[in-house]
């Protein structure tokens, strides 16, 4: 896999998935590879691009960051619009 420098207006999470659907179309067949995020890389966008493909990704999140998260609720079971810290203290 080659380096590529992102230039400003692009997205890494593009140029990330264009780079891996590349060396996945390069491995032998049944090779699971398993793809290392840092924090910074979003891991909705990179699941949905290779949803279907044989690999694996893991996503670090950034510590003190805040995400969206599904929490239950007595009256409301399993809703997503409470913004939920990641970070510990």
């Amino acid at each position: 896999m080659d380096v590529e420098r992102l230039r400003p207006a692009q997205d890494a999470n593009v140029v990330a998935a264009e780079q891996l659907e590349a060396l996945l179309g390069r491995l032998e067949e049944g090779v699971v590879p398993l793809f290392v995020f840092d924090a910074g890389y979003g891991p909705v966008k990179l699941q949905r691009v290779f949803e279907g493909s044989a690999c694996q990704i893991l996503v670090r999140c950034e510590r003190g960051g805040a995400s969206t998260a599904t929490r239950a609720s007595p009256i409301r079971p399993h809703t997503s619009d409470a913004l939920v810290a990641t970070g510990r203290r």
